[in-house]
């Protein structure tokens, strides 16, 4: 017989000793700065945890050490490894989101274009493959969960390309210390096409689209490869564009995906 199980708010947690007690006030201090993203400064941290204002300093010093908060002008803020952590808890849900939406028309675009299709998305400096549709004779096979350098695929390509032109900072990918060298103005030429064609290596093309969410965010790309000689670009492009089209519509409003 199963045992319903309560979750429990840390606040409410006994401590059973000094370290336990220490503990509980950093997880409480850590979840007060993850709901204030504008900032918050250690009177206002003090009242609200109830916890003395010494006490609070010295942990956000030990929090700002660890890169889990950032101070300016004696106001604090979530700092990168709190919202690093936040990103890696949710991507898994994201991910799967975008998985059981987009298959579909990835299947679509499959049967549309005769060409394997990869799902991908941005994590970091890299490209993740979160879903592969292909038919038995591909010439390649994508592996799922497979990373690699954004800059090395038209994937990664037109991601970063929307990106920047939604006014986000881009950095240059890198990969075993090269820098993506791909000019301004192709990032330019990506977004008033809205498809990425990219020669990986000689021989192969590759096509890309980026799927937006509700707030005109690119969080994925639709991927379509093959040999090049097998490669109508033209049609290909249109394929795309359509497929894409769809996949942002089927996206629910509310969610909080991968940008």
């Amino acid at each position: 017989m199963s045992r319903s199980v309560e979750s429990t708010r840390v606040e409410d947690i006994p401590a059973t000793n000094a370290h336990d007690g220490s503990l509980c006030r950093a997880l409480r201090l850590m979840r007060e700065l993850s709901l204030r993203p504008a900032g918050v400064g250690v009177s206002e941290l003090s009242r609200r945890l109830d916890i003395p204002k010494p006490s609070v300093y010295r942990m956000l010093r030990t929090m700002r050490r660890l890169r889990f908060v950032r101070e300016v002008e004696h106001v604090y803020f979530p700092g990168e490894e709190l919202r690093s952590l936040a990103r890696a808890l949710t991507a898994r849900a994201d991910s799967r989101v975008l998985r059981e939406v987009l298959t579909p028309v990835m299947v679509d675009l499959h049967r549309e274009a005769g060409l394997p299709v990869k799902l991908t998305v941005l994590r970091g400096h890299d490209v993740v493959v979160l879903q592969a549709v292909h038919g038995v004779r591909a010439g390649e096979r994508p592996e799922v969960g497979r990373r690699m350098p954004a800059h090395s695929g038209a994937g990664g390509r037109v991601l970063l390309a929307f990106a920047a032109g939604e006014g986000h900072q881009v950095e240059h990918a890198v990969s075993g210390g090269h820098l993506d060298t791909a000019p301004p103005d192709r990032f330019d030429e990506i977004r008033r096409s809205g498809v990425s064609v990219e020669r990986p290596r000689p021989g192969w093309t590759e096509l890309a689209a980026p799927v937006f969410d509700h707030l005109r965010r690119p969080v994925a790309a639709l991927v379509v490869s093959g040999p090049t000689r097998a490669v109508n670009v033209s049609d290909a492009t249109m394929a795309l564009r359509r497929a894409a089209f769809e996949a942002a519509r089927l996206l629910p409003a509310g969610s909080e995906l991968p940008g």
